[in-house]
Order: structure tokens, then C-alpha cells, then sequence
């Protein structure tokens, strides 16, 4: 399966952290175009799955789990990749948890 996407922002100043070692990079910006494709990651990506359960007709329960991966690329910091490469993106990966009440009218 191929996911292709495309992400909106402007640039601004970040502090990055990457292997304990804080910088700033004075122009970072969300990486522009998004894809997943088995192991190929690039950009920004939203997905998670949530389970319901409907206590009566009017009442409900939801919890959710989701993965959010928000991707910046640098104009000055580079940094080293695994297979030696260097490159000027950096990524954050959050886990995130939550739950819900839905009343039906």
C-alpha cells in the first residue's frame, strides 16, 4: 500500500535534539511531501485505530491509540543516518493515548 500526502507550513527557527546534543537551526520547516510506502518513510504522517463500545442507545465509550511522526527539514544542521548518509531531516515520533464519552441524541 502507498500513502502519498503533502504537508502546509511555514518556516520558523527550531531547536533540535538529536543523539542528547540540543542546536537551533535558525530556518526549519515541515518536510513538503509526505510517503509511506513498506518501509520508505519521508515527511509527516497521521494514523492510529480506536475501538468503541456502546454501553445503551445513547451512550458510548472510545479509546484510541494514535502514531503522529512530524518531520522537519533544516537548512544548516545535517545529521548522520545509520547507513552513513547525511541528511537535513529530523523527525519526531509520538505515541499518544485517549478516550472518549459520546452521548447520541
Amino acid at each position: 500500500m502507498i500513502r502519498l500526502g503533502y504537508t502546509f507550513g511555514s518556516k520558523s527557527r527550531a531547536t533540535l535534539t538529536s543523539n542528547g546534543v540540543t542546536r537551533t537551526e535558525s530556518v526549519a520547516r515541515p518536510a513538503a511531501f509526505n510517503v509511506l510506502l513498506n518501509g520508505l518513510d519521508y515527511g509527516s504522517r497521521n494514523s492510529g485505530f480506536f475501538g468503541r463500545y456502546k454501553i445503551n442507545s445513547r451512550l458510548a465509550v472510545r479509546a484510541v491509540y494514535q502514531f503522529l511522526f512530524t518531520e522537519y527539514k533544516t537548512t544548516n544542521i545535517k545529521q548522520r543516518a545509520p547507513d552513513g548518509t547525511m541528511v537535513d531531516r529530523f523527525r519526531n515520533k509520538s505515541n499518544n493515548f485517549g478516550a472518549a464519552v459520546s452521548y447520541y441524541f
